[in-house]
């Protein structure tokens, strides 16, 4: 039925409006679409690259680009198409697309193309030679196609490429390294692509070329057992790039998880000293803590992320961090270690952190307790120096401050000190936060917690408020009623 209903549609002049309107649905009206597509082309019945050459993203259009789009790459591998064509399809799409991450599943399916035919690459690589100016967006695509159907073939050309006068061609040369699936066993072949990277980052400067030189790397450190040579390549890297090439060493760090342990350990300090306090960077960072605590434990990715804010302070907030922020409210040990270690340190990016992580709760009687192994309990200036860091940074969340200060109570035996930290559960807590902080305390007193220590606060609270109403009536505070008139003519 498709079939008939887009030939149809050729002679009404909407053909892709028709496939992209019938292809609505689910997912088996989609692929029948798209086989009436290919059958349509391989048979001459349509040239479908022709269609989709005239098609553009426009924002007026009737036409939904992207799921027009869609339907070119699950077609594309399958259509008989010469090779210049459907590079010419596929350049003029990415380019109608302008900054869609999408458009790598583009280039995806045009390696899937050329591995239907093993003359394809090799049309497409010729095509490089000849015009790379207008082609070079195609080298990485070409080089994964190829070097599966003629590995070394292929990896040769690549590592030439990386030879090229002109800088676009080698950055795009360098990347197609990280493309290369190797075979099994061929640590020649490994040891080859690893002295073509050591030549590069020896030779190059350009801080997009050493960044591209990070993922083969990385893809050699996770297969190879020249692990040695390879970190001290990535040092070289780390030496010699800027932002970009932190940043893929960053992407690097939080995505792959079966790379050698000595590359985290090398890398972490040169992301802290290098990485620039903007919203991309944090975003980064933020990813890469994350890494850190699923892979090492809480500890390590706390350690880094304190690091980092210190170092960018007063620049950065944690706000940005949602992935830490999240996890530390979901891990209700780590929360705690969190807000002890840096309410102690005193740093004021690390207390307002503190402000940060609790708001996110959106819990009004969010708990906080005391990590002891943060504290020394058998010192009173830390125990209270702790006590008026969370009054003064979680004062807007009363039942987190009076929690960790209940909390600090249980942790000590000194009598002074108890009454001491007693004491600011009522002033200035009890006293500003009366309404939520009366009901918090009666809770726990009916629980049997602490219950001589807020007996003793209610109480205060009462003989304050018996206070209040005893003071004599303040005259000064008093319209008298001949003023008051003037306001009512």
């Amino acid at each position: 039925m498709s079939k008939q209903l887009l030939e149809k549609s050729l002679h009404a002049n909407n053909f892709l409006y028709t496939a992209v309107k019938l292809s609505r649905g689910d997912e088996s009206k989609r692929r029948e679409v798209i086989n009436a597509l290919v059958c349509l082309h391989n048979e001459g019945e349509v040239d479908l690259i022709a269609q989709f050459m005239e098609l553009h993203n426009e924002p007026d259009s009737k036409l939904d680009f992207v799921f027009a789009r869609y339907l070119f790459k699950k077609a594309l591998p399958l259509l008989h198409a010469p090779v210049e064509q459907v590079m010419a399809c596929v350049s003029h799409l990415v380019k109608e697309a302008g900054n869609d991450m999408a458009n790598n599943s583009v280039f995806t399916s045009f390696v899937d193309y050329c591995e239907t035919d093993s003359s394809r690459p090799e049309t497409a690589l010729e095509l490089i030679k000849k015009d790379p100016d207008k082609w070079m967006d195609f080298i990485a695509s070409t080089i994964s196609a190829g070097t599966r159907l003629d590995f070394e073939g292929f990896l040769k050309e690549a590592i030439a490429l990386t030879n090229h006068d002109k800088l676009e061609i080698r950055r795009r040369a360098v990347f197609s390294l990280s493309r290369i699936k190797f075979p099994a066993e061929q640590e020649h072949l490994m040891t080859e692509v690893l002295d073509c990277i050591n030549g590069i980052v020896t030779r190059e400067s350009d801080d997009l070329l050493l960044a591209n030189t990070v993922w083969p790397i990385v893809m050699l450190l996770a297969i190879t057992p020249l692990v040695p040579q390879c970190l001290d390549t990535m040092k070289t890297v780390l030496e010699k790039g800027s932002d970009r090439t932190i940043y893929n060493i960053a992407e690097a760090f939080a995505s792959s998880d079966n790379l050698p342990g000595l590359f985290y350990e090398m890398v972490s300090p040169y992301m802290l000293k290098k990485f620039p306090s903007n919203a991309e960077a944090t975003t980064m960072i933020d990813r890469c803590t994350v890494a850190i605590i699923e892979r090492d434990g809480p500890a390590q990715g706390l350690d880094f992320l304190q690091s980092y804010l210190i170092m960018n302070k007063p620049h950065v907030s944690l706000k940005p961090f949602q992935g830490f922020i999240y996890i530390a409210l979901q891990n209700r040990a780590l929360c705690q270690k969190v807000c002890t270690r840096w309410l102690l340190l005193g740093e004021p990016v690390l207390c307002d952190a503190v402000n940060t992580i609790v708001c996110a709760s959106h819990d009004d009687e969010f708990i906080l307790e005391v990590d002891q192994k943060e504290i020394d309990c058998n010192s009173t200036e830390q125990m209270v120096f702790l006590a008026r860091k969370a009054i003064g940074y979680l004062f807007f969340k009363p039942i987190a401050a009076a929690s960790m200060i209940m909390s600090l109570i249980l942790q000590t035996t000194d009598s002074d000190l108890t009454q001491h930290l007693s004491s600011l559960l009522f002033n200035p807590l009890l006293i500003n936060y009366p309404g939520t902080l009366v009901v918090y305390y009666k809770k726990k007193i009916e629980a049997q917690v602490q219950t001589e220590e807020l007996t003793n606060v209610l109480e205060s609270w009462d003989s304050y408020l018996k206070s209040l109403q005893s003071i004599e009536e303040v005259p000064e505070l008093r319209w008298l009623s001949r003023k008051l008139s003037l306001f009512l003519v």
